[in-house]
């Protein structure tokens, strides 16, 4: 019985490992913010505004908040995003120096998942999972 359990339990664990972003998965993309002009504050296209800060904290809440909104955001094909994942080496995120993002938004998976993912200069980070791709 005791080994019954831990075969389960390494079952268990190995299901939870973070699955890395595939073209192939990816069904849309929606984009909420693009273009910043300014550095410290990102402006939405209902004029509210999202507080830059270190760890994105204002713009998960940002993308949280504006989820059920999805349908009536603009939608970008799978291929959009995926010269920052083919071939690129995957990470924790973990922010040292943090420049602020160029585009944040939703990539909605074949599966019905929904990743919040966010653009800083050549690099795409999953900030759902809190990994980098560069």
């Amino acid at each position: 019985m005791k080994y019954f359990l831990f075969i389960y339990g390494l079952i268990s664990l190995s299901g939870c490992a973070y699955q890395p972003l595939l073209k192939s998965n990816i069904k849309t993309v929606h984009i909420l913010f693009k273009d910043n002009q300014e550095n410290y504050s990102y402006k939405l296209y209902d004029d509210s505004v999202v507080k830059w800060d270190k760890r994105n904290i204002g713009i998960k809440r940002a993308l949280s908040n504006n989820r059920n909104r999805l349908p009536l955001l603009k939608k970008e094909d799978p291929d959009y995003l995926a010269h920052f994942f083919i071939n690129k080496k995957n990470h924790k995120y973990m922010p040292i120096k943090v420049l602020p993002l160029k585009e944040f938004g939703y990539i909605e998976m074949n599966s019905s998942k929904v990743i919040f993912y966010g653009i800083m200069r050549d690099a795409l980070i999953d900030l759902t999972n809190d990994r980098v791709y560069y």
